[in-house]
């Protein structure tokens, strides 16, 4: 019996991208968030002193950019 493969997620080349906390601890659901100054939300953590959170959806935009941008410059 063949085993399907679990389709593999494309390598992350950049590194993380860090937004500015606008709200800590915002309660949305039934989890706390840290909302970024970007608009998206991450699972808040423990640290009380944290200014900036890395924000894996900015992340994943930036990847996306960097690898259009290798394809046209070596097309160019």
């Amino acid at each position: 019996m063949a085993v399907a493969k679990k389709p593999s997620k494309a390598e992350l080349t950049v590194p993380e991208v860090w937004r500015r906390i606008v709200k800590l601890s915002e309660r949305q659901g039934a989890g706390k968030f840290d909302v970024l100054v970007c608009g998206h939300a991450v699972p808040a953590s423990d640290t009380a002193y944290r200014r900036f959170r890395a924000c894996p959806e900015c992340r994943v935009q930036v990847q996306r950019l960097a690898a259009e941008y290798a394809r046209e410059s070596r097309a160019a």
